[in-house]
């Protein structure tokens, strides 16, 4: 199971933020490649691990982490409607009628995100690049 591939399968599902960022969802950190491109600053996302979650992990079938997902945009502004799109949809996972997700790839189903901010507009100190960070507690199981 891994909660961070899980999710950024889960973003790339969801045709609200792949009109705006396209296939640029990467996990842990920005492809040196894009960086060195010139291409820079666009619409990317970033999903990483944050730590553990808040229900604990001892031999429960349902885990919870925490993560951290950077939006990208070539303004603040525009950082910041990427995430509000990015946040529209994860807030629906498994809540209001919505489906979970299963990802097959990592073996994990998605029950539920719950943001711990609403997003913080901030500029990458390797990049210098606008971006809105935030952090997700994710619900999800193992499946085979």
């Amino acid at each position: 199971m891994n909660v961070a591939l899980a999710t950024i399968a889960f973003i790339k599902a969801q045709t609200a933020v792949t009109a705006l960022v396209g296939t640029h969802v990467y996990g842990a950190t920005l492809p040196r490649t894009l960086i060195e491109s010139g291409t820079m600053p666009t619409y990317a996302i970033v999903v990483r691990h944050a730590g553990g979650g808040r229900l604990g992990k001892g031999g429960q079938l349902l885990r919870d982490r925490r993560l951290d997902i950077d939006t990208y945009g070539a303004t603040p502004q525009l950082a910041d409607d990427l995430y509000e799109a990015l946040s529209d949809r994860l807030r629906l996972l498994g809540f209001a009628g919505s489906p979970r997700f299963l990802d097959a790839g990592s073996h994990t189903l998605l029950h539920w995100a719950i943001p711990e901010n609403d997003g913080i507009n901030v500029v990458d100190p390797n990049t210098t690049w606008p971006l809105t960070f935030s952090s997700w507690q994710v619900l999800a199981s193992p499946v085979s």
